[in-house]
């Protein structure tokens, strides 16, 4: 008997005639029957040699039609029948034909021929370079070394390969290969999830499941079973074989889903390995299961006697997430100022922040104030040494922000004056980059003051203007077209902030901009689109997306090679959630979204959205097949639908996802961060026991030390505060009220005052018989931030928090509008102000003033420039932009449908 090489060498050789019968015959498959492929197979076992090569040609040719019949001849007495057979079964289902690349033969031949890690993963690269994938998998998977395969499968190179593979056919169309290709995978639960969710899609689930159950199980099959039933969705099903294969882990997480945590929580306590941790771990699983704050009370106040002072920022976060918010502040201090300034700030607790940063209070004395902060730039700037102190470095500017954000400009302008002054003197690099930030803290106006005192020359002020806006072509462009509206440098950089809306003066920077614009339109091809270029650079910058939008889809219009320019245009267009635009932005560049999962769910939700439901019906199709089953695409393409309108279809599948990984798996954790905060629809849904079940699940699971390093300190106490929340409401539910007051009180306490609270607890509230109890919550609250008004009365961010506290409660309307007014008058169209107010407006019963209120927030959004949008990060920008304007957009169609929340109070 011939070697398989020497086979596949000779084969190699057969006559092109053999092989183009073969492909003839491939072609038509549908017209051959039963009996001329067992004639060929026949032919295989002849005594003719020629008739041997002939048979063995064209069946090769045919390909993986022809399996089932040389699987059933390779069992044949004929020596000569069964090697053939067994020879060519091993070449079709490795993906090796009579046309197949030489240079891919000899990377099989070297892998067959090789021992070596090393040596046998350099042939797999070299077939992966050769796009080779079938191969280089059919080997793996046949590698008769366990130990060589799994390290080998191990490698970056070679772990992914099936998955891009697979998606590069189904991307073509070609379902099948690329199903075949993943059989051929490592048996890696990620290459099964894709499989079965191929199988799904392509209407083969059922058979492979039918093909399952007749087989004995062992672990492989048991393995391969769950996945199957996963990708079907069925938790019925799903349960009752988890069932019969005692699959605790599964059975837990079906729980969860169902209302009970505690499977979860037990299965997080066996796998801790730190004390603490698991301590923590059963304080949580006892209080919902004893349906009792008490032992976290208890817990907590240990925590607060502990002297490990390596673990004081990790049992800071424990008191938060077991809603003991008072003992957490006091170990977040001891752990760590800056992160405890930050956490207060986002609270907006003033006294507890300016006590940190041990500055005398200036409505008592104010000498004491100014000596204190010169004291502090004395020793943030070593004058005498002449450097920087980068260890109490920023503090100044912190306490300048502190006093700025809350209307005492008096105080924030002496601390940035003396700062400034002192800072120019030791660094004046530093010193610009100070300026330059101060627009990112809506600081822009001051900025121009100590600009203007500071009386820079041309040399400088051209600095400056590169520092602030950023030394790139588009602003060096932008410059100089300014030029030729006035050659003064100083009249330059004031028509270039007016341009990047600082200040925020729209009226100015948009007759500078059309100025512009006119002159852009005047210049050659070329300079006319670098001049387009630099606007959108500016329009970008000011958050001006609208611009950025109009200018870039005139590029599009302008240049043969429009991919220059889709990017832009598709996001300002995705931002606005401007339907047609988008569908317009993709048509321009159609490989865009072909073969990309997420992107085919944004342009199938665009065409949804303009009443084409058979087109996206048939995109989405498509784009459930290219996720492959994967949760980080399943989740991106859930935000998409979620963000579209379509949220059912979004919950959906975060659940489907959910119910498909152990509580242990990243992806389970993430799934679950998408649906308790990014989706809240189990609240708006009334689904308690399922959102309680997940919320305590995500607060467990934030509780492991090493998995999430703490950035945000409060993170960890509003997911305490969800968890309590939604069980509190559960326990209402369930008509365990005096239970489910007692955790909506402690909810309540951990965050009261706290703009959180209006989103859904009060909202919540009102639909349920609590009126006692909701009042007194509700005044706590509002008396917290009337405090802190009294103390800042021109914060504006107070005065709209306490303003959407009391029109989310429908109470107190007529302060809560007076409120947001002050608000406004202080931040004149800041979106989320306005549609705070528009919020009053729908409170009141005023639907009209409600839709128009929340339309001009969406404009504000998109079109008005303001000091609100401007931040360092331009992708950092476009995310929050994009998030603010689903959030006014759904709000705008409340106003517009839902019923006014008065008539929705219970009592």
């Amino acid at each position: 008997m011939k070697p398989i090489y020497h086979l596949k060498l000779l084969f190699m050789c057969a006559s092109v005639s053999h092989v183009m019968l073969a492909a003839d015959l491939a072609d038509s498959t549908t017209e051959q029957d039963d009996s001329t492929y067992s004639s060929l197979i026949e032919e295989l076992g002849s005594e003719s040699f020629s008739e041997r090569e002939n048979a063995t040609s064209t069946i090769w040719g045919l390909g993986s039609v022809m399996l089932p019949y040389l699987k059933s001849a390779s069992d044949s007495d004929d020596p000569e029948l069964a090697s053939r057979s067994s020879m060519l079964i091993q070449n079709i289902e490795a993906g090796i034909f009579p046309t197949t690349n030489k240079e891919v033969l000899k990377a099989i031949a070297e892998y067959n021929n090789t021992h070596t890690v090393h040596t046998k993963l350099e042939a797999l690269e070299s077939l992966v370079g050769l796009q080779a994938h079938k191969q280089a998998l059919y080997l793996l998977r046949n590698e008769k070394d366990d130990k060589m395969r799994e390290q080998l499968a191990r490698e970056r190179s070679i772990r992914q390969l099936a998955l891009s593979a697979a998606h590069a056919e189904a991307a073509d169309g070609r379902i099948e290969e690329a199903i075949s290709i993943l059989r051929l995978a490592p048996y890696e639960n990620f290459n099964l999830r894709a499989l079965a969710h191929l199988l799904k899609q392509n209407g083969q689930l059922e058979e492979e499941i039918s093909k399952i159950e007749q087989l004995e199980m062992n672990g492989e099959r048991q393995q391969w079973m769950l996945h199957l039933l996963q990708s079907k969705g069925d938790l019925a099903l799903i349960k009752e074989f988890a069932e019969d294969q005692h699959l605790d882990s599964v059975l837990s997480v079906i729980a969860m889903i169902e209302g009970n945590p505690h499977l979860v929580l037990n299965e997080l306590i066996d796998g801790s390995h730190e004390e603490l941790h698991s301590d923590a771990l059963k304080v949580l699983k006892n209080t919902y299961q004893k349906n009792s704050t008490r032992s976290a009370i208890q817990f907590s106040e240990k925590l607060s006697e502990s002297r490990d002072e390596n673990l004081v920022l990790y049992q800071s976060a424990l008191a938060m997430l077991l809603g003991q918010r008072d003992t957490g502040e006091v170990l977040l201090e001891k752990a760590s100022k800056p992160l405890a300034s930050a956490y207060y700030q986002s609270l907006e607790s003033s006294i507890q922040e300016l006590r940190l940063f041990g500055c005398p209070d200036p409505k008592l004395d104010y000498q004491s104030f100014e000596k204190w902060v010169r004291q502090q730039i004395a020793h943030e700037l070593d004058l005498d040494k002449n450097h920087l102190d980068n260890a109490s470095k920023n503090k100044v500017e912190d306490l300048a922000k502190f006093y700025h954000q809350r209307g005492k400009i008096k105080e924030a302008r002496f601390i940035y004056k003396e700062y400034l002054s002192a800072l120019k003197k030791v660094d004046e690099e530093q010193w610009r980059d100070v300026l330059a930030s101060m627009p990112q803290d809506d600081m822009a106006g001051l900025m121009l003051s100590f600009i203007e005192e500071d009386a820079p020359n041309d040399e400088e002020t051209v600095q400056l203007a590169s520092r602030i806006f950023g030394e790139s072509p588009d602003i060096d462009t932008i410059w100089n077209l300014l030029g030729r509206l006035d050659q003064e440098v100083h009249t330059r950089f004031e028509n270039l902030c007016h341009l990047m809306a600082i200040p925020q003066s729209s009226d100015r920077g948009e007759e500078i901009e059309a100025k512009l614009v006119a002159l852009v339109e005047d210049l050659d091809q070329e300079k006319r689109i670098e001049g387009l270029e630099s606007l959108i650079y500016c329009a970008e910058k000011r958050g001006d997306y609208a611009g950025v939008l109009a200018y870039a889809k005139t590029l599009t219009e302008l240049v043969p090679d429009v991919s220059r320019y889709t990017e832009k245009y598709r996001e300002a267009a995705v931002l606005q959630m401007h339907w047609k635009e988008i569908i317009q932005s993709y048509d321009l560049q159609p490989t865009f979204y072909e073969r990309n999962a997420v992107h085919l769910t944004r342009y199938a939700a665009a065409h949804r959205k303009l009443g084409n439901e058979a087109r996206y019906q048939e995109l989405m199709g498509r784009a459930q097949t290219l996720s492959l089953g994967l949760s980080k695409t399943l989740n991106s393409m859930a935000v998409i639908l979620h963000e579209s309108g379509y949220q059912d279809e979004a919950l959906e599948i975060w659940m489907h996802n959910l119910a498909s990984y152990n509580a242990s798996n990243w992806e389970f954790y993430m799934t679950l961060n998408h649906i308790n905060n990014v989706s809240h629809q189990l609240i708006n849904r009334k689904q308690w026991k399922t959102a309680s079940a997940l919320a305590i699940v995500e607060a467990a699971i934030y509780m492991d030390p090493n998995a999430h390093p703490l950035t945000s300190a409060v993170q960890p106490l509003r997911l305490g505060f969800n968890a309590n929340f939604t069980y509190g409401m559960a326990l209402l539910e369930n008509g365990r009220r005096q239970q489910g007051i007692e955790f909506l009180n402690y909810a309540h306490n951990s965050l009261v005052g706290d703009g959180l609270l209006a989103n859904h607890f009060f909202p919540s509230l009102l639909q349920v018989d609590l009126k006692k109890e909701r009042n007194e919550w509700f005044e706590l609250s509002w008396q917290k931030l009337e405090e802190e008004i009294q103390r800042y009365p021109k914060a504006h961010n107070t005065h709209n928090t306490i303003a959407w506290l009391g029109s989310r409660s429908v109470a107190k309307l007529d302060a809560s509008k007076r409120h947001s007014e002050i608000a406004l008058r202080i931040q004149p169209d800041q979106p989320a102000y306005l549609d705070t107010l528009a919020e009053v407006y729908f409170a009141m019963g005023d639907r009209e003033s409600a839709i128009h209120t929340s339309h001009k927030a969406l404009n504000s959004l998109t079109t008005k420039a303001g000091e609100h949008k401007r931040m360092s990060s331009s992708q950092h920008q476009y995310a929050v932009i994009s998030s603010m304007f689903w959030d006014l957009t759904h709000q705008h169609a409340r106003f517009e449908h839902s019923p006014l929340p008065a008539s929705l109070i219970k009592n």
